[in-house]
C-alpha cells in the first residue's frame, strides 16, 4: 500500500511519479520495477482573490446609464471550482450600480437605471462578493 505521509497541495504539485521496486527473499532473488503516477485532486481550499484589496474608482456626476466604472479582476488558485461569479453585497441601496455576474475572472461595474446626480451623495462604498460557481 502507498500512503501519504504529509498533506498534499495540488497548487504546489499536481502529480507525483513514483518507481516501486518489488523483490523476493529467495537465495537467488527476483525483482521488478513498476512506475506509479499519482495525480493530486484539487479541492476548494483557496479563497478567490482580487488583484487589489480595495479599489477607488471615480465616475463623473451626471454619467449616463451603463457607464463603465471599474473593471475588476479576480482569480482563484483552485483548478476544479468552475467560473467565478460576482454579486454586489452592500453599499448600493438605491441600486445605482450593477455588476455582470458571469464574466468569469473579470467583471464590469456599471451605473444602473438611475442617473447619479451627485446632489444627495458624493460617494458610494460597495462590496463585491466573489465566489466560485460549482461545476456540477
Amino acid at each position: 500500500m502507498i500512503y501519504t505521509k504529509e498533506v498534499l497541495d495540488r497548487e504546489t504539485q499536481s502529480y507525483y511519479w513514483l518507481t516501486v521496486y518489488a523483490h523476493d527473499s529467495a537465495a537467488v532473488p527476483r525483482s521488478s520495477f513498476v512506475d506509479v503516477l499519482i495525480e493530486v485532486d484539487d479541492v476548494n481550499d483557496n479563497q478567490p482573490q482580487t488583484a487589489q484589496p480595495v479599489y477607488h474608482p471615480t465616475v463623473s456626476e451626471g454619467s449616463r446609464e451603463h457607464t463603465e466604472v471599474i473593471h475588476l479582476q479576480a482569480f482563484d488558485h483552485d483548478m476544479a471550482n468552475g467560473a467565478l461569479t460576482y454579486d454586489i453585497t452592500s453599499g448600493n441601496p438605491q441600486g445605482f450600480f450593477a455588476i455582470n455576474r458571469t464574466t468569469g475572472s473579470s467583471s464590469h461595474l456599471l451605473i444602473s437605471q438611475t442617473t447619479y446626480t451627485g446632489q444627495t451623495n458624493t460617494s458610494y462604498m460597495t462590496n463585491v462578493y466573489r465566489a466560485f460557481k460549482d461545476k456540477t
